[in-house]
Order: structure tokens, then sequence, then C-alpha cells
């Protein structure tokens, strides 16, 4: 006959498994450290941060300089970075950051909503995008879905980018449609030749090099040499 346990001493050791995981320090939280010049922001930040039982505030830095100095040896699995920092601006702080090779997960928090900042700050590196009106349930949300591997945008930028990319189909489409003589003719402008020049190293009169440009506007849909470069950077 097998002996009951003791009600008592389970209780007892109950009791003091409990305090002792009172006493544990917290595992497996994400590693956050946030690089923002604004104090306000910055604490704002940390205490979303910290409310969680998910995250943990690790390390905060006002300026790119600071943060480009400490994080490598920093025990952190995302950064939050600003953009328009003094001096150094948090793009390039991301890019010096991956030349190092530094690994963790970078978010952008900005108020900076153009075209431009969004792809230089993917080109840099980061694997996320917010703007800093962002409510904190959603910053929350995006630091533990970059940590598991996915992306954070917030929805103006996610829309942006989706604009940005039926942008280049839609440019890619109309390339497709030049001939290969109107190719090198865009190929030629692009290096910067003039007309005379074009016609002289393609064996063609200036006339003909005139017809094909003017051929290259209409299928490209555009009406100057500096917006035909523009979208040859984009498709050649």
């Amino acid at each position: 006959m097998s002996a009951c346990a003791n009600p008592k001493r389970q209780l007892s050791l109950q009791l003091r498994d409990h305090r002792m995981q009172d006493a544990m320090p917290p595992i497996g939280k994400i590693n956050v450290a946030i690089v923002e010049d604004k104090d306000a922001i910055r604490s704002a930040m940390s205490a979303i941060i910290n409310s969680t039982d998910t995250l943990s505030c690790q390390a905060t830095f006002p300026n790119a300089e600071a943060a480009l100095a400490a994080l490598p040896a920093c025990d952190v699995h995302v950064v939050l970075m600003d953009i328009g920092l003094p001096g150094m601006s948090g793009i390039e702080c991301i890019r010096h950051l991956r030349e190092r090779g530094f690994a963790a997960e970078c978010i952008m928090m900005t108020v900076f909503e153009d075209y431009d900042n969004i792809f230089h700050a993917v080109e840099a590196g980061a694997n996320g995008y917010l703007l800093k009106n962002t409510p904190p349930e959603k910053i929350i949300e995006s630091i533990e879905d970059v940590y598991k591997g996915g992306s954070a945008m917030s929805s103006p930028i996610a829309r942006q980018v989706l604009q940005a990319f039926r942008e280049m189909g839609k440019r890619k489409r109309l390339s497709d449609d030049l001939t290969p003589r109107e190719r090198d003719v865009a190929e030629k402008l692009a290096q910067g030749l003039q007309y005379q020049e074009i016609a002289n190293e393609l064996f063609l009169s200036v006339e003909t090099i005139r017809t094909h440009i003017h051929k290259i506007y209409k299928k490209l849909q555009v009406n100057s040499r500096k917006a035909l470069l523009e979208q040859y950077e984009e498709w050649r």
C-alpha cells in the first residue's frame, strides 16, 4: 500500500518554492536599449518597456555616438533608435553598428515618415520603423515581433512602403517596353553624354538620337533628363 504525501509538508514545500521564485531575477526577458536625445521621451519609453513582463530596458543613450561606443558590448536584443539625433543620425549609427557586426534587432522610433528616411533606414539595417505617436501597446507588440524575426511598421509607413513597391513595379514594367537600342541610348544619357557624343558612339545621327529619346520619355512617362535618370537608377 503506497503512503499518501503529508499535506503539511506539501504546503511547506510549495511556500518555499514560491519564495524562491519571487527572489530569483526574471529570466527570458527581451533586453531593450533606447537611443533618444529627448529626456522625457527616453524616460517614457523606458517606463513603457519596464512595465511589461516580457521586456526589460537595459540601457539608454542620449546620442548616437554614445550608443555606438557602448552597444556592441551590451547584452541587448532590440534597440529603439531615433533618427533626428544631435550629431550623427540614428540611420548612420545603425549603419556603423552593422558594419561592426552588431546583430541585435533595430527599430527606428521617429517623427519622420517620408520615403527617403524609410528607405535609408531599412538599407542601413533597420528591422522596423515606428512613428513616435505609436500607442504603447503597439510599441511593446512590435518589439516582441521583431525579436521573433518579424518586422514592425506603423500603418502610415507600411502604406508608403507598399506604394513604393507599386511604383517600382510600374517603372519596371515601363522599362521592359524599351527596345535594346533605346536602352543603349538611356545608358549613354546616364553616363552624362550629350546627344552628339551618343550619336558618335552608336554610329547614328543626332536626329535619330533625338527620336529615340523622345520615345524613351514617352514610354517611361517622364519629361526631363533628370526624371529619366532617376528612373534609370532604379531599374537598370
